[in-house]
């Protein structure tokens, strides 16, 4: 399989790449300039938050949903999930790509917590145990921003994370900037945070669209490599 980029992809794909490398040399943000396909507001953010902030997510369980409903984290990371609901929640954690179980914890009774550290990259879908129509899902990255890499193994059309962010990853997330869930060019992996929800939380979780949160958090950790 080969990358063919559209000129402005190239353009976009060399200016993220020149900024990451100014990144790496300096605290200082230089505004991200790209064209906005959609509606949404896809401007970098003014101030960058720290990746290392991104360490702790929690999951609220609540009227039979877990809020939020997608999260992306780093290998490392602990995630809690508060049953805030009146009724008793078995999770039941399973790979994404085979549907094998990977988890299924003790039941969370209703007021009580539960949270796992995630040790190894890997991409949840996890449910009720007592209701499978209430469903989340975790992505759990080696380093955030690593969404893809070469093609592995070769001649299978296969691009799984490498564990370094690149140019790979920055021409991903330049493919997919921009999009939301239904766009031809979505790409779920690379929406890997948003604005700060709920505000003074410190957490960060996917907002739904491929944005300057991604991009800033993908040029932060430009260049860093998978111990």
């Amino acid at each position: 399989m080969t990358l063919k980029l559209s000129q402005k992809q190239l353009l976009l794909l060399a200016a993220i790449l020149a900024i990451s490398l100014i990144l790496a040399t300096s605290n200082l943000l230089i505004p991200l300039i790209a064209h906005t396909p959609t509606t949404h507001d896809t401007t970098m953010p003014d101030l960058l938050f720290e990746p290392e902030a991104l360490g702790l997510q929690n999951v609220a369980i609540l009227d039979f949903s877990f809020t939020p409903p997608r999260i992306c984290i780093e290998k490392g990371d602990m995630v809690t999930w508060t049953n805030n609901d009146q009724v008793i929640y078995t999770l039941w954690l399973v790979f994404a790509g085979n549907t094998s179980t990977y988890l299924v914890p003790a039941p969370i009774p209703p007021g009580q917590s539960w949270s796992h550290t995630f040790t190894e990259p890997c991409k949840l879908i996890y449910y009720s145990f007592e209701r499978l129509w209430v469903t989340g899902k975790a992505s759990i990255l080696s380093i955030m921003g690593d969404i893809t890499g070469p093609e592995n193994p070769p001649a299978s059309g296969e691009y799984p994370p490498d564990g370094r962010v690149d140019g790979w990853d920055m021409t991903a997330l330049s493919k997919a900037y921009g999009s939301t869930s239904g766009s031809s060019n979505w790409n779920e992996d690379a929406d890997m945070t948003g604005p700060e929800n709920p505000p003074a939380s410190g957490q960060y979780p996917p907002d739904g669209v491929v944005d300057g949160w991604d991009m800033t958090l993908a040029s932060k950790n430009y260049g860093k490599i998978d111990p």
